[in-house]
C-alpha cells in the first residue's frame, strides 16, 4: 500500500460487448469476490446511461461515499455526483506525512 496512491482503470474497446474484469489487488476480506463486468456500449447507448445517473435520486456526497467505503458489499447502483472533492478527499486522507 502507498499513502495517497490514485491509480485509474482503463478499457480499450473495439467492439460492444461485455469483458469481465476482477480485482487483482488484496484489499481485504472478500477481495477474491470483487469481480465486474465492463460493458462496451454505443455512443447512444452510453449517453442515456449517463441521463439515468445523472437523474438518480442516489446522492454520492461524502456521507454516501463513507458508507459505501464500509468492508461489505453492495448491489450495482447509479449515483449523481453532489460533491465534487470526494475523491481529493480520499487521497489526502490517506496520504503520507
Amino acid at each position: 500500500a502507498m499513502s495517497g496512491m490514485s491509480t485509474k482503470l482503463n478499457l480499450s474497446a473495439n467492439a460492444v460487448g461485455s469483458y469481465e474484469g476482477m480485482s487483482s489487488n488484496i484489499s481485504g476480506a472478500g477481495f477474491a469476490d470483487m469481480k465486474f463486468k465492463a460493458r462496451a456500449v454505443s455512443d447512444s447507448d452510453f449517453s442515456r446511461w449517463v441521463q439515468t445517473a445523472h437523474n438518480s435520486n442516489n446522492h454520492l456526497t461524502q456521507a454516501a461515499y463513507d458508507k459505501l467505503a464500509q468492508p461489505g458489499t453492495a448491489p450495482v447502483m447509479r449515483y449523481n455526483l453532489h460533491d465534487e472533492n470526494i475523491y481529493q478527499n480520499v487521497i489526502m486522507k490517506y496520504r503520507g506525512t
